[in-house]
């Protein structure tokens, strides 16, 4: 298992009400090639909330990384990309949605997860390309 804790913040100036967000984890070849399609995950919300501006909340997502995959990524010249997306409805009940992705290179982690060192703080670099805000 594979867990990512995020942070969300309002940084505008009114509520965001019913706000999603979806998150997956893609192990691509760096660098990503031409035209790869990322997806976020597709799972039933558990619920939404408001978020006030100026209002930080936190989450997490968890997902399966086959051995495969974490050989790929520590013998090869894979990263981990996590895209997703957060939807909401601004205070005229229109509805809106913002793309987020982060590239983290991670081969450092997992190398010291074959050793069983265990968790480690990733720092992630954004990809302006998958960045977006509607």
């Amino acid at each position: 298992m594979f867990e990512i804790k995020y942070k969300w913040k309002n940084f505008g100036q009114t509520p965001a009400h019913k706000v999603v967000n979806y998150i997956k984890f893609h192990i691509v070849p760096y660098p990503l090639p031409e035209g790869y399609e990322l997806t976020a995950g597709s799972k039933e919300p558990l619920g939404s909330f408001t978020l006030h501006p100026g209002e930080e909340r936190t989450g997490n997502a968890v997902q399966l990384i086959s051995e495969d995959k974490i050989r790929n990524i520590v013998d090869a010249n894979h990263h981990l990309v996590i895209f997703g997306r957060c939807s909401y409805e601004d205070i005229f009940g229109i509805a809106r949605e913002t793309q987020f992705s982060g590239l983290a290179e991670v081969k450092v982690f997992f190398e010291g997860y074959k050793l069983g060192k265990g968790a480690t703080q990733i720092n992630l670099a954004g990809y302006i390309d998958h960045n977006s805000a509607t």
